[in-house]
């Protein structure tokens, strides 16, 4: 493929002009003579995207035009775009537990990042005490996760939870959840999340703003439950495994829609549920 310059009435700077004829056929009569040359236009047609733009192999740079092409600029308050939910376990001051319900995280390979307001009890706990056990729920436990989400472990209230967070010692239960005992850290393991991470802070550091807590934690003993297990081996079973997702602060699986948190500006009544009134759509957003 060569990017070819525009020109007057031509394709735009940056098209590219391709030829792919269609080789999955046998040529025959004339066109098996010289090579194909005359045969006709009934060669496969292909369509394919080039900074931006639809594309046609059959018409080799001419641009389709297509409904959806168009975008446009927003500036939206989150970019939860679609990850899973954790939720970490870390020790208290006075050794009791807190439990912070979070979806930015993400693994290389056996690190484990972590992104925390920096004002939160559980980034306070690891920015002093490293040991942290990453639960990852399976979707049926999603309204245990949204319990979770109005409560705070900082006493008192961080000025930017104040009016939509409470303070509340004991999140496990209060949350309906039950605290487990872990094997090689202090903080429990959360019954019932079919993955659970035993890990350690090795990293704690400010984000760029100074709002968020950036957290590297080193993976120590991964606990699953077996019927997410390939049996025989050491592989999370994918058909068997199904994460809980926070799409812009909705509750997914691998799936329809499940839920929504109390801070979703999309709100959207499920069946057999009202409408939901005004107030809820135009109430103060929280700080993220």
């Amino acid at each position: 493929m060569v990017p070819r310059r525009g020109r007057p009435g031509g394709p735009a700077a940056g098209a590219v002009r391709v030829r792919r004829p269609r080789r999955d056929r046998p040529l025959i009569g004339a066109d098996a003579g010289r090579g194909g040359a005359g045969r006709d236009r009934s060669e496969r047609t292909e369509t394919f995207r080039l900074y931006g733009r639809t594309m046609n192999s059959a018409t080799h740079d001419e641009p389709l035009t297509h409904p959806h092409d168009s975008h446009m600029v927003i500036t939206p308050n989150i970019l939860y775009f679609g990850t899973p939910v954790v939720l970490l376990s870390t020790e208290n001051e006075d050794g009791t537990f807190n439990l912070t319900p979070m979806s930015s995280a993400w693994a290389l390979g056996s690190t484990v990042v972590l992104g925390l307001g920096a004002e939160g009890q559980g980034a306070h706990n690891l920015a002093a005490r490293p040991d942290v056990v990453i639960s990852l729920p399976s979707p049926e436990q999603w309204r245990a996760v949204e319990r979770l989400a109005p409560l705070t472990g900082r006493d008192p209230v961080p000025a930017q939870k104040r009016g939509a967070f409470r303070f509340e010692p004991d999140k496990f239960g209060a949350a309906g959840l039950r605290p487990e005992p872990s094997e090689l850290v202090r903080p429990p393991r959360v019954a019932g999340c079919p993955l659970q991470l035993e890990a350690r802070a090795a990293t704690v550091r400010p984000d760029t703003a100074g709002r968020f807590l950036i957290i590297e934690t080193e993976v120590l003993r991964v606990h699953a439950a077996p019927r997410i297990v390939v049996p025989g081996t050491q592989h999370v079973d994918p058909a068997a495994w199904s994460p809980l997702i926070y799409n812009f602060r909705h509750y997914h699986g691998l799936g329809p829609e499940l839920g929504r948190s109390f801070r979703s500006e999309t709100p959207r009544p499920r069946p057999g549920e009202p409408a939901p009134d005004a107030g809820e759509t135009s109430r103060p957003r929280p700080a993220p």
